[in-house]
């Protein structure tokens, strides 16, 4: 953290009330303090007791306010997440500072996965790169058309493996639009009018 004061001349500030009248005249003294957050980098958690983050959300929202500066792994607990994630680009991403989302497993009755579900589509990866999910479960449970279990559009060098992708929609369960290098390795896909659609 970083403290800086000084001197104005403008009466009407909102700190008026540090004003003294031995600086002299109209002058009104300020402190102000500045944040500075060091881009990310090495192992972070989400959900479970004691984690960084309890949320994809609240990871996300780091992600897109310090970017990265190293490879960057987010360990996510087994448990059901709510949400609807999108990731867009990321400051600092590259071939090497990769981001990867990594569940505990696909899922079985001993060993219960993360499952990322939601209404409208659960995962979208929004012109981002280099983003990987591995080993989760993830459900669209809306139906309705223009939903997919996962959306990438104009991603480059992004992957989804060793995932379960379910999708009660009437549209297509992963849904690719316009990318490059995407990867789809060892998932399970059920529901939706077809598995995958590529548009180019």
């Amino acid at each position: 953290n970083i403290y800086m004061s000084s001197l104005t001349n403008i009466s009407g500030m909102a700190t008026s009330g540090a004003y003294q009248t031995s600086y002299g005249g109209n002058q009104t003294a300020f402190l102000a303090k500045f944040y500075f957050q060091t881009p990310m980098s090495g192992s972070y958690t989400i959900g479970g007791s004691g984690a960084n983050y309890a949320t994809f959300a609240a990871a996300i929202s780091d992600l897109n306010t310090r970017g990265v500066n190293g490879a960057v792994t987010f360990n996510v607990s087994a448990g059901t997440y709510n949400e609807a994630i999108s990731i867009s680009s990321i400051t600092g991403v590259s071939a090497t500072n990769t981001i990867t989302f990594t569940g505990p497993n696909r899922g079985s009755a001993a060993s219960p996965p993360a499952v990322i579900t939601y209404g409208s589509t659960p995962l979208t990866f929004n012109s981002c790169s280099y983003i990987t999910f591995n080993s989760f479960t993830i459900n669209e449970t809306t139906g309705n058309y223009g939903y997919y279990g996962v959306y990438f559009s104009s991603s480059t060098h992004c992957s989804l493996l060793n995932c379960n992708i379910n999708s009660t929609g009437s549209d297509y369960s992963i849904y690719d639009a316009t990318t490059i290098n995407t990867t789809v390795n060892n998932c399970h896909i059920a529901g939706g009018i077809s598995g995958i659609y590529v548009s180019s």
